[in-house]
């Protein structure tokens, strides 16, 4: 009994170890700062605040700067692309936010986390994931899922958001797409323009 109770926290640990040091894994990339300088080099995310910092190191032999989201333009992490964008929210303060690029086309999709004022028993607010659309030169369109659902928050807003697309904006406002579906839901307006 003991040795298989030995058998699986040694699997676990196994499990959870590449997960930790993937996290804290330095890939080639770049960083644009807000002068518009772009250097190339090595970046480092940590997945807990990836929508706030980023690490940036020149060459391995170097010691690693952290940088602020409001330091940095964008950024290039392995495969991955990153924009600061000033996210509209309910606080009175500077919401800019780091956000991964999830698809572009007609529509742009980014991923990333903002406060929320959720209940007045914490004024600072909570992180919530939300998802970002980007049309043209318009402001950033927040989707919100609503709370202990994975229901559209304002999905009337959506469906107008795709309005020139009648048939997936009446799918919208029947509850035919989720938050979970949002990568879906682009992928669709996209082709289709």
């Amino acid at each position: 009994m003991k040795f298989s109770w030995l058998l699986i926290f040694f699997m676990l640990i196994l499990e959870i170890t590449p997960i930790k040091s993937q996290n804290n894994r330095w890939n080639y990339g770049y960083i644009v700062k807000i002068q518009n300088d772009t250097v190339l080099g090595l970046v480092k995310i940590k997945k807990t605040d990836f929508y706030k910092f980023v690490s940036f190191k020149p060459d391995s032999n170097q010691k690693a700067i952290k940088y602020d989201v409001t330091e940095v333009r964008s950024y290039k992490c392995g495969d991955d692309e990153y924009i600061s964008l000033i996210i509209p929210n309910d606080l009175d303060i500077d919401n800019r936010s780091f956000c991964k690029k999830i698809n572009s086309g007609a529509v742009n999709l980014y991923f990333s986390q903002i406060r929320k004022i959720t209940c007045s028993c914490n004024p600072e607010g909570t992180l919530e994931k939300v998802y970002i659309l980007l049309k043209d030169l318009s402001d950033p369109f927040i989707i919100e899922k609503r709370l202990f659902s994975d229901r559209i928050k304002e999905k009337e807003s959506l469906a107008s958001f795709f309005s020139d697309n009648k048939e997936l904006s009446e799918q919208i406002r029947n509850d035919y797409y989720r938050f979970s579906q949002m990568i879906e839901i682009v992928n669709t307006y996209n082709r289709q323009k």
